[in-house]
């Protein structure tokens, strides 16, 4: 019986999950540079990993710092279009992508 209901009530409940937008809604405009960079500066944030450990990502004036277990690295960053450029000192974001691109920190 237990069986049973849960081949029944399975499918049910995966269909009443939210689904997720896979648009902007309607008016959204891109932020500003500027914007952006009032709405990142002094402010940190930690994203939670469910398999990994957390990231916690915190922007100064014209310094980023980033956590991610035991690794840390710091550099600096800037505001291009609406998104964020950062360039650290042990995590190249021009490695080969068969190559690690955080080193171990020691």
């Amino acid at each position: 019986m237990r069986i049973f209901l849960a081949l029944v009530v399975s499918p049910t409940i995966a269909l009443a999950q939210a689904s997720f937008p896979t648009e902007w809604p309607s008016g959204s405009q891109p932020l500003l540079p500027d914007t952006l960079r009032q709405r990142l500066v002094g402010k940190t944030f930690i994203a939670k990993s469910v398999t990994g450990p957390d990231v916690r990502t915190a922007y100064q004036e014209t310094y980023a710092y980033i956590n991610v277990g035991n690794t840390s690295d710091s550099g600096t960053w800037k505001t291009e279009a609406s998104t964020y450029a950062t360039s650290g000192r042990s995590c190249d974001p021009l490695a080969p992508k068969s190559e690690p691109s955080v080193k171990p920190s020691m």
